[in-house]
């Protein structure tokens, strides 16, 4: 995790979300979504085409827009979703408006260079994460983990705590090393 963390939420506005999975969506107000988001992602990231091309992108883009008369809803927020994953990191990303009442696992995780961590979690996640230290107490993985949706979740003495007990389970235990350190913790 020692790559900064870029984000590029654009937000989609159109009247068009709130419309019903499977009936037809307004291709116009999506065009121009598409459009922002074609005009913008490349300009806010600050390396979008390292994974990509400028080339495929626009062709991406191009081909996604001739699609949109035939798309719903659910299959034009997809189509979205898969442009921006095109650039290929970690930190680029859509967030939907909540009104269109799309449901998120509690908590992200992601496989970097450097091992599986935790991106984001809410307080459930944090539950199944302390649930999972009762049932294996002897990991420190477990642990690991719980200091890794702790620390998501924004609990940064928290996510100390289950480090520093990783450590005092398996010492030495690289990953909470490293998590502390990062922290700028001994």
């Amino acid at each position: 995790m020692k790559r900064a963390l870029v984000g590029v939420a654009l937000v989609l506005c159109s009247p068009c979300l709130l419309g019903q999975a499977g009936k037809p969506v307004d291709v116009a107000a999506w065009r121009a979504d598409i459009r922002t988001l074609a005009r913008e992602l490349p300009h806010r990231h600050p390396g979008p085409f390292v994974r990509i091309s400028q080339a495929q992108w626009d062709s991406a883009v191009t081909a996604f827009e001739r699609r949109l008369p035939a798309l719903n809803r659910n299959q034009v927020l997809v189509g979205v979703l898969r442009l921006v994953a095109l650039v290929g990191d970690a930190h680029t990303a859509v967030e939907p408006d909540p009104t269109l009442g799309l449901r998120y696992y509690p908590v992200e995780l992601y496989s970097f260079d450097d091992g599986l961590f935790v991106r984001r979690a809410d307080s459930s996640a944090v539950q199944v994460f302390q649930l999972n230290t009762r049932v294996y107490p002897r990991s420190a993985n477990t642990f690991d983990s719980l200091g890794e949706a702790l620390l998501a979740a924004g609990r940064r003495d928290d996510a100390i705590a289950a480090y520093r007990h990783a450590i005092e389970v398996e010492p030495g235990f690289p990953p909470s090393v490293q998590a502390l350190q990062r922290l700028g913790v001994r």
